[in-house]
C-alpha cells in the first residue's frame, strides 16, 4: 500500500482540504436547499456539475440537505401563518365595506377557508387516530 493513500485507493484529505470540502458542502447545501438544480449550484459554488453529483450520492450530505430544507420550510412556514393572520384581519374588515361586492367577496372567502381549514383539521385528527391504533 501506498503512503498517503487510503486502502481503497481514495486519497487522504488534509484538514485544510476538509476545511475547504465543509465549505463547499455548505455552498452546495444552502443552494440546493433553496431551489437551485444541481448545475445552477454548481455554478454559484464554483465547482463542477459532476462535484454537486457525487456529493448528493453521499448520505450525510443528503441528511444535512434534508435539514437545512426543512429549516427552511420551517421558517417559511412561520411566515406564512403571520401573513395569514394579517389576511384573516383584512377580510373581517372587507366584510363591513360599503360595497356590497367587496363585503360578498370577502364573506365568501371566509365561509370558503373556514371549511377548508376544517376538513384539514378533521383529516389530521383522522391520521392521528390512525397512527395511535397502530
Amino acid at each position: 500500500m501506498r503512503v498517503g493513500r487510503k486502502p481503497w485507493g481514495g486519497r487522504v484529505i488534509s484538514p485544510i482540504e476538509s476545511t475547504e470540502v465543509h465549505a463547499l458542502d455548505d455552498q452546495l447545501i444552502i443552494r440546493l436547499a433553496g431551489g437551485m438544480s444541481q448545475k445552477q449550484a454548481a455554478e454559484e459554488a464554483g465547482c463542477c456539475e459532476k462535484t454537486v453529483s457525487r456529493r448528493m450520492r453521499d448520505a450525510k450530505f443528503r441528511q444535512k440537505l434534508d435539514a437545512t430544507r426543512a429549516v427552511m420550510f420551517d421558517a417559511a412556514l412561520g411566515n406564512l401563518a403571520e401573513a395569514a393572520v394579517e389576511a384573516v384581519q383584512t377580510l373581517r374588515s372587507l366584510m363591513g365595506s360599503a360595497d356590497e361586492r367587496v363585503s360578498l367577496s370577502a364573506c365568501k372567502a371566509v365561509v370558503e377557508l373556514g371549511g377548508r381549514l376544517r376538513e384539514q383539521i378533521e383529516i389530521e385528527r383522522r391520521i392521528s387516530n390512525l397512527e395511535a391504533a397502530n
